[in-house]
């Protein structure tokens, strides 16, 4: 049980980084324009 929570954890984690990734991301294209 402790283990799906950690992986949960982690998985969300990695979710939010890529989103954050992927916003950061398309500021900066918008931000420069290409």
């Amino acid at each position: 049980m402790i283990f799906v929570v950690v992986v949960v954890g982690l998985f969300g984690s990695g979710v939010r980084i890529l989103l954050f990734g992927l916003f950061f991301d398309f500021f900066v294209i918008g931000e420069f324009g290409f």
